[in-house]
């Protein structure tokens, strides 16, 4: 068996979106102390020390969200997560009257390993 560190957040409300779980995963991102790709280019120096970024692309295609709603998350051009709607399918599945948007998060990369 393999365990692995992951964070799972659902936003379910009426106002349920992308905007609302991606400013969950900027938020978390910055407690990691991983940058926005465009933040990062826009600070770097020949002098900083190497800074960890993350992007996200609109390739996703896990079937319990949305087409076109969903994207996944790259940190240094690994993935890492994903984030999006949650299809209505889903939802009626699991009787949830509410759109919901989530985020999954691997955490494995940003554990030390320790010795």
């Amino acid at each position: 068996a393999r365990y692995e560190w992951r964070l799972v957040a659902v936003y379910c409300d009426s106002a349920s979106g992308m905007n609302a779980i991606q400013a969950l995963l900027d938020r978390v991102m910055g407690l990691l102390g991983v940058v926005y790709a465009a933040e990062e280019a826009a600070s770097s120096s020949t002098t900083a020390p190497q800074i960890k970024t993350y992007h996200t692309a609109a390739a996703s295609d896990e079937p319990a969200l949305i087409p076109g709603q969903q994207a996944v998350i790259f940190v240094d051009k690994v993935q890492v997560g994903v984030y999006g709607i949650v299809h209505p399918e889903v939802l009626a599945e699991y009787e949830v009257p509410y759109p919901a948007s989530v985020l999954e998060l691997n955490l494995e990369p940003f554990i030390k390993k320790q010795s």
